[in-house]
């Protein structure tokens, strides 16, 4: 069953959050999209392609599977935050290296994230431990990046991974 839900879960995730590139510029520059949504070309902004779409599907099937994997949320957490520190690790990696982008080099990393934090998922789901503080730990950085991604949509600080690569 869990597998089922894994591979739902990566074809919800890619389909949703390749959609979400496109729905600022669709939604007329909807204000309160913008905070789900990219509303530019950096880096930071991209990560929420991953973040929402990941997130919804992990409250969804935590709901759906919460008797049979009780700590599923938290496995997602993890997930989440792994496919996340994936996206600028990869990027800054292979665009330092070749001294460039490429499109398609970057939507691959986006994919490539999505396994990889559906993987880390699933391997955490599958134990039976029920992590204390760990939890706070997950739910803790889960609240700050959701906060993060909704105040640095209008006020981005003006570190590197929030300017627009080019």
């Amino acid at each position: 069953m869990l597998k089922r839900y894994t591979a739902a879960g990566i074809l919800f995730t890619a389909v949703l959050g390749t959609l979400t590139h496109f729905c600022y510029q669709w939604s007329g520059e909807n204000p309160l999209l913008a905070l789900v949504v990219p509303v530019s070309e950096s880096t930071w902004e991209h990560m929420k392609m991953l973040f929402f779409p990941m997130l919804l599907w992990s409250l969804l099937e935590s709901a759906l599977l919460r008797k049979k994997y009780p700590d599923l949320f938290w496995a997602d957490a993890a997930g989440i935050l792994t496919g996340l520190l994936l996206i600028p690790a990869i990027f800054y990696t292979y665009s330092g290296i070749l001294g460039r982008t490429w499109m398609i080099a970057d939507i691959l990393l986006f994919y490539v994230s999505i396994l990889a934090g559906f993987l880390v998922r699933s391997r955490l789901a599958r134990r039976r431990n029920r992590p204390g503080i760990s939890r706070w730990i997950l739910l803790g950085a889960l609240l700050a990046l959701l906060a993060a991604f909704f105040l640095f949509t209008w006020n981005p600080p003006a570190f590197g991974i929030f300017r627009i690569p080019g």
